[in-house]
């Protein structure tokens, strides 16, 4: 009886998602019946799926024609996919040469589900060893491309995630009292860049700055290495060409 149910609820949920799958740029409405015979179920399947769907918005019904159409989270789900393909695309030359003028790694990173999650990076010729890869995630607190995409959102948010993550000590230099983070955070936004000092793993500095989508700050640029080669010495010079990527990738972007 549980398989069955199992079976039942899989075959639902993939029939929702070839019936959103039906939608295009060329075919923007459907009707029930049209559905049906695309997805080769009945009417009556397509037409519950349909009230389904229409119940969390990932479909609008079009009350004159009783026709459907996407709804907006899955339309503002195309566009968030879309501006971070062109963050990619604008943005893996540039901190390539990045790479190329600093002499170690370059990474591009996003705040996804209350993590930061690098989309792109590319190595120097003396990588240090550390837990950053494409997909990979961390905590946002303790690594400058968390911290300086944090700096600009509102004050509730970063409560929230206080309050549901904590501030979890990686190191002893990890900032771990919410007034203090809020104190740093208010800098980072006032300077313009975040520094992160061993704050999530020993030996290591990472230095970022935020791309802006839209005037919106949608991701950021870090350049991440060994304490002993990124240091208060040099600490101006490497955060003028990450700021200078960063502001490369969000001037592309804004002429797109």
């Amino acid at each position: 009886m549980a398989k069955a149910k199992t079976k039942n609820k899989s075959n639902s949920l993939d029939n929702a998602l070839k019936l959103l799958d039906l939608f295009s740029m060329d075919v923007s409405e459907l009707g029930v019946t049209e559905i049906a015979n695309k997805l080769g179920i009945a009417k009556s399947t397509a037409h519950r799926l349909l009230i389904t769907l229409e119940s969390e918005g990932f479909v609008m019904k079009n009350r004159e024609t009783s026709r459907y159409h996407l709804g907006v989270p899955l339309l503002a789900l195309g566009n968030l996919v879309s501006s971070r393909l062109k963050i990619l695309e604008m943005g893996r030359p540039i901190i390539q040469q990045l790479v190329e003028k600093t002499g170690e790694s370059a990474h591009i990173a996003i705040l996804k589900n209350g993590e930061v999650f690098y989309l792109c990076k590319e190595d120097c010729k003396h990588p240090v060893e550390m837990l950053t890869h494409i997909g990979r995630k961390n905590p946002p607190h303790c690594t400058s491309a968390g911290k300086v995409i944090f700096a600009y959102k509102p004050k509730d948010f970063i409560e929230n995630y206080i309050k549901e993550h904590g501030l979890h000590p990686y190191t002893p230099y990890t900032i771990t009292h919410p007034e203090e983070f809020l104190r740093v955070l208010k800098q980072i936004k006032q300077q313009g860049y975040a520094i992160s000092k061993e704050e999530l793993h020993e030996g290591i500095t990472s230095i970022a700055a935020p791309i802006t989508v839209n005037q919106q700050v949608a991701a950021s640029v870090s350049i991440v290495g060994s304490i002993k080669r990124i240091h208060p010495t040099n600490y101006h010079l490497l955060t003028k060409a990450v700021i200078q990527a960063a502001d490369q990738i969000s001037h592309k972007l804004k002429t797109l």
